[in-house]
């Protein structure tokens, strides 16, 4: 793995330092941005339902969309290769047959980044490390059963921006991760399970507005974002495996920033 990753690392810097200068800027400074993110929580075992009504599908509780802030910032030389790190947390909680049941994500990245131009397409790629702790406290027919997982591993994407009229564009983008550690199920039980594993996978799409100034190049987006969460670990003679299931992030993104 680590021979694979530092294979990576040394791949994106050899394009940095022999591709072409992003096409929006093309100068050396620090950039970074503010996101806010409005998340709904959505799962395969159902969120929101009314479990009086004979419909077990309430496993977690809705609260709708929740607002949430993401923020990046790093540093990015004349040749397109950077620096960053982002930090994002989005939370919901309910009081639920006499307990707060919470749903906390936590994800924390620090990732090379390179930017490159082709044709009228500006295109960024990055990978490096992520850190996450995720809190899933689901309730099965009326019993609480909580998960939480704390892990690092890799993570890797792709952006990409297409000018369409003015300073008006499209924006797209990807990221792909899995983080390894341990899992455990308190305060229910005292049990943690070891080399346990979550995989997430990111995509969103939306409309960017730029535009050049002389501290880099200022922009302001709106995108629509999916993050799916792989998470079936599970407490093996508490729940059955389908318990907690895949659950997903979803909604819009408002973002201001700075880049290069």
């Amino acid at each position: 793995m680590r021979w694979i990753a530092s294979q990576m690392l040394a791949t994106m810097l050899v394009l940095g330092a022999v591709a072409p200068v992003h096409a929006q800027d093309g100068s050396a400074g620090f950039v970074g941005g503010a996101e806010l993110t409005l998340f709904r929580l959505h799962a395969q075992q159902g969120a929101g339902g009314d479990s009086d009504a004979g419909n077990f599908d309430d496993y977690f509780p809705d609260l709708g969309m929740n607002g949430s802030g993401r923020f990046w910032f790093g540093y990015e030389a004349a040749n397109g290769v950077g620096l960053r790190a982002r930090i994002f947390q989005w939370e919901q909680s309910q009081r639920y047959l006499g307990r707060t049941r919470e749903q906390d994500f936590e994800i924390y990245d620090i990732e090379a980044t390179v930017d490159t131009c082709i044709h009228s397409w500006d295109l960024t790629g990055f990978g490096g490390v992520r850190w996450g702790s995720i809190e899933l406290d689901g309730s099965d027919f009326g019993e609480p059963n909580p998960m939480n997982f704390d892990g690092a591993g890799m993570t890797l994407g792709g952006e990409v921006r297409r000018q369409l009229l003015g300073n008006l564009g499209l924006l797209a983008g990807f990221r792909y991760s899995v983080l390894y550690g341990e899992t455990d199920f308190a305060p229910i039980a005292t049990s943690t399970l070891e080399d346990t594993y979550v995989d997430i996978s990111e995509f969103k799409l939306g409309v960017e507005y730029a535009r050049p100034t002389r501290f880099g190049n200022c922009f302001a987006n709106v995108t629509w974002e999916h993050q799916v969460y792989g998470t079936d670990t599970y407490f093996p003679f508490a729940i059955d495996p389908e318990t907690l299931g895949d659950v997903s992030l979803s909604g819009p993104v408002f973002s201001i920033g700075i880049n290069r």
